[in-house]
């Protein structure tokens, strides 16, 4: 995906859960609703998180030079997804499905079915990238990520 949305949030969104001598933090929203794993393996997805009303999971986690941010996709209801709804067994079928599947502008992960609850939903790209900061992290930089779109919490 050449273009991205950067969304900067709240640094306790992306917190990473704590186990120490007994004790169990939960971690941030964001990154508990991590599901590429889930995705792949059970055709499911973690408790997802809410960004401006609408519901997302997390696809993707990394700490680049400090800063927690995540890959996140949509999450809508089978009913209302508009488009070609697939598996992730069949996007990685086999190399060239994969590799289109990768070069896709709507992300890898568009169109994907998947269960919540017992409940049907759809992956819906492109991904869009949630960064821990403040608006001041991006202030100066935005031109140097061009093209991209930057939204605040």
């Amino acid at each position: 995906m050449s273009e991205s949305r950067i969304n900067v949030v709240e640094a306790s969104r992306l917190e990473w859960p704590e186990q120490e001598r007994g004790k169990h933090t939960a971690g941030g929203d964001i990154h508990t609703s991590y599901s590429a794993d889930t995705i792949a393996f059970q055709s499911t997805v973690r408790k997802p998180f809410l960004w401006k009303g609408e519901a997302w999971v997390a696809v993707g986690l990394t700490g680049i030079g400090g800063v927690e941010q995540a890959e996140a996709v949509r999450l809508v209801a089978a009913e209302s997804f508009k488009g070609t709804i697939t598996t992730y067994r069949d996007r990685c079928a086999n190399e060239r499905a994969a590799r289109a599947a990768r070069r896709d502008p709507m992300g890898f992960y568009h169109g994907v079915r998947v269960k919540r609850g017992g409940a049907a939903f759809v992956l819906s790209g492109p991904e869009e990238r949630f960064v821990a900061g403040t608006p001041s992290l991006f202030e100066d930089a935005v031109p140097a990520f061009s093209p991209i779109e930057v939204t605040f919490f």
